[in-house]
């Protein structure tokens, strides 16, 4: 079982995926509106053009209620209109694309902002997802912590050194301090200033960030709001990493190594 917190939803995406949920959706809509705008112009035409000639009853007068009203404007604009033919139902769904897909645009980009908001209030939304292929991690203990200027750790036993050693494929290597490495943990690493973490770093975030291993792909995850960087583009969401991948934590860098 592998839990994802939801912290952080990209206002930008969210504007471009309601645009585009909005548009398909006003389709339908707005070609009916379309057929029932041109079926409505064209009886309200026929209509006042049977008032252009009326004839009084028991006398030969003949006279227009359209004049007699002032609705020539109206129906001459009701003509061209209804003139237009099918290019009056494609006006109209255009019309409804475009404003379907800017208001639902609109809306999806708001929630994503005040989503935003709430999660750095109170904490984002946790996903638990299980996959029967996800390699599962060994335990790893509160002890086992990698730093930069460690202390000088217990010798452990040749047979214990050579499995530790076997279960290690991922490095990080700093780029400030040549020839030193940072090894990951098979299942996940956490990187952080706060002790606990498998590494430990000075100047970041308390759980800066964390690289999982999730069937077979490295995936580093950002804790920091916005304090951690891959190959120069600060993360907005969960990014696999690759052999030579520079990733930035905070102030520090280093390059991503793996077999």
């Amino acid at each position: 079982m592998t839990h994802y917190e939801i912290r952080r939803i990209s206002a930008l995406s969210a504007l471009k995926i309601g645009v585009l949920v909005g548009s398909v959706a006003s389709l339908l809509p707005g070609f009916l509106l379309g057929l029932l705008l041109r079926w409505g112009v064209g009886t309200l035409r026929g209509w006042l053009e049977s008032w252009v000639a009326l004839t009084i009853p028991l006398t030969e007068v003949r006279f227009s209620l359209v004049d007699a009203m002032q609705l020539t404007d109206l129906l001459n604009r009701l003509q061209q209109f209804d003139e237009r033919g099918v290019l009056l139902v494609v006006l109209v769904l255009l019309v409804a694309l475009v404003l379907g897909g800017l208001l639902n645009g609109l809306f999806w980009w708001a929630t994503a902002v005040l989503y935003n908001l709430i999660t750095a209030v109170v904490g984002g939304l946790v996903v638990d997802m299980q996959s029967p292929e996800q390699a599962v991690a060994p335990p790893v203990h509160p002890g086992s912590t990698f730093r930069l200027e460690p202390s000088p750790p217990a010798s452990p036993t040749p047979a214990a050194a050579a499995i530790a050693a076997s279960a290690i494929r991922a490095w990080l290597i700093p780029a400030q301090q040549a020839g030193s490495q940072l090894p990951l943990a098979p299942g996940s690493t956490t990187i952080g200033s706060a002790p606990g973490n498998q590494i430990m770093l000075p100047g970041l975030a308390a759980r800066h960030a964390e690289i999982r291993l999730e069937n077979g792909r490295y995936i580093l995850y950002d804790f920091s709001q916005g304090q951690t960087w891959v190959n120069g583009r600060a993360l907005t969401a969960p990014n696999m990493l690759k052999p030579g991948f520079r990733v930035r934590l905070g102030s520090q860098e280093f390059l991503f190594q793996s077999e």
